[in-house]
């Protein structure tokens, strides 16, 4: 956060806050659930302004629901954990690093038809490959009570979310 012309005058508010979640829409064509899992994170996030450690919590619903996300879409399929399951989404095609758009932090809020148009990422492909080597081991600190402070829980949500709109895609 950034301050305004006084020390008092915060140049990030509220209303920017709850405008830049509300750029990440909901998956559209995935399950009940797993729409219902992800606007719950949604929610933590934006309530993390007043509750700092809610950040954390969202962070892991998120997680969660993208694995639940990789359940259903698997139809139960086995796949031994979070990483396996990414994995086999790979390799059957429904994610691709070659369509995650850029991730930005967007501090202020832009409209959503321009963040809805961001640029493909050009190492995409790698950074899903980082996503999924370091995903699993980051869940796993949180589900097992650990604080994870610092970090942007919206870049997080909009990883997870074009994830799962990958998975569901064409479903």
């Amino acid at each position: 956060m950034s301050w305004g012309k006084s020390f008092w005058e915060p140049t990030y508010s509220l209303k920017q806050h709850y405008e830049r979640y509300a750029m990440l829409e909901w998956p559209k064509g995935a399950p009940e659930e797993i729409v219902s899992g992800f606007v719950t994170a949604q929610h933590l996030a934006i309530y993390a302004w007043f509750v700092y450690p809610f950040s954390t919590v969202a962070k892991l619903q998120a997680l969660v629901t993208l694995e639940h996300a990789l359940r259903r879409r698997m139809s139960n399929e086995p796949a031994r954990g979070l990483k396996a399951r990414l994995r086999y989404a790979v390799t059957a095609g429904w994610i691709k690093g070659e369509d995650l758009r850029v991730v930005n932090p967007y501090i202020v809020p832009v409209r959503r038809a321009k963040f809805n148009k961001r640029p493909i990422d050009r190492d995409g492909a790698k950074s899903l490959e980082r996503f999924i080597e370091n995903l699993p081991e980051h869940r796993n600190w949180l589900a097992h009570g650990n604080w994870a402070s610092g970090g942007d829980v919206f870049i997080e949500l909009d990883i997870v979310l074009q994830l799962i709109n990958q998975l569901y895609h064409s479903v």
